[in-house]
């Protein structure tokens, strides 16, 4: 799976509800990932140039 062309939204998985939000992200051509290393409260873009996820 690759991500790239997209744009990469990580988000803490407490702070939102993460399938309310990757529907909602999906209407806009971007992933949200939850990440547990991401501070609470914060959001990370990622440069998806630099970004390949692998299973």
């Amino acid at each position: 799976m690759s991500v790239l062309g997209k744009h990469v939204v990580l988000v803490h998985p407490d702070d939102v509800n993460l399938a309310d939000a990757k529907a909602l992200a999906a209407q806009h051509d971007t992933t949200v990932v939850g990440n547990r290393f991401v501070p609470r409260g914060q959001l990370l873009l990622v440069n998806p140039a630099l970004w390949e996820w692998r299973p």
